[in-house]
């Protein structure tokens, strides 16, 4: 076949290869292709789209059930940071609505990612001080309207790592007769120490939840603020945890997430 010549053939991509037993997924696009456009994403049936523009023919991709932790303590009423969308801006003009943006952001590039909308489930996990974190949304199909559930809500009291990882345990365990079909991830954010908790008991939360899930469990840590915390890198996966205090820059930590999920297979537990 000559060089430069266009080609039906499927391509085996070696870093985008997808394996389940011995079944194996190939690229469907011509030889040389660029990316995957807008309507050739909306002309694929089933299958997955890769960050790069790869259309992978696998029926065994897995959609994600996400569960957001987010710190609503009264520091995150601060406003040395503030968010850049206007529905933000009128009810949460600071580091609360500075969150609420990227998470916003993270659901839509996942929902452009995924060729069957409403795959995804999420779950949003609100915590202070309290013993009871609050959960606004419990897995629910993932959409962009969710976070509008989250504007009632105002920052107020102190940081206990545990009772939002306590909820965000109990949503998973919830939905682990659904783990072959939805692979957990958290997504665990906050500005400031866990004042009010033990730091003991927030790693043994999230040490009971990995040996529950093995490999399946994706684990991110974000500090909003200038100094990382030692605490979150300690609960995130390797190279997972993240600190920033720019507006631009946490809305891209949230993109890359989203962006680095890949396609799981395989059971619930296995290590």
């Amino acid at each position: 076949m000559k060089v430069g010549r266009r080609s039906t053939r499927k391509t085996q991509l070696r870093g985008h290869l997808q394996e389940r037993g011995n079944k194996k997924s190939f690229c469907t696009l011509q030889l040389w292709h660029g990316p995957a456009s807008e309507e050739e994403k909306n002309n694929f049936k089933g299958g997955y789209v890769t960050s790069d523009g790869h259309h992978m023919d696998c029926s065994h991709v897995l959609p994600s059930n996400v569960v957001f932790i987010i710190d609503r303590s009264g520091s995150m009423c601060d406003d040395d940071v503030t968010p850049h969308f206007v529905q933000f801006q009128e009810t949460h003009s600071n580091r609360l609505g500075c969150v609420f943006e990227p998470v916003l952001r993270f659901i839509r590039t996942r929902l452009t990612m995924s060729l069957s909308q409403g795959a995804d489930l999420a779950s949003v996990v609100l915590f202070n001080h309290e013993d009871s974190a609050l959960t606004v949304v419990e897995l629910e199909a993932m959409d962009e309207n969710i976070v509008n559930k989250l504007l009632v809500y105002r920052p107020n009291g102190g940081t206990n790592f545990s009772t939002g990882l306590t909820q965000a345990e109990r949503i998973l365990l919830k939905s682990k007769l659904d783990c072959d079909e939805r692979h957990p991830l958290v997504i665990f954010l906050s500005d400031g120490e866990n004042e009010h908790g033990s730091d003991n008991e927030a790693l043994d939360i999230i040490q009971c939840m990995r040996l529950e899930y093995g490999k399946h469990l994706q684990i991110f840590t974000v500090k909003l603020g200038n100094e990382n915390e030692k605490i979150l890198e300690r609960m995130a996966d390797e190279e997972k945890s993240f600190t920033t205090a720019d507006r631009l820059i946490l809305s891209e930590t949230f993109i890359s997430m989203v962006k680095s999920l890949k396609p799981l297979t395989g059971t619930c537990g296995e290590p």
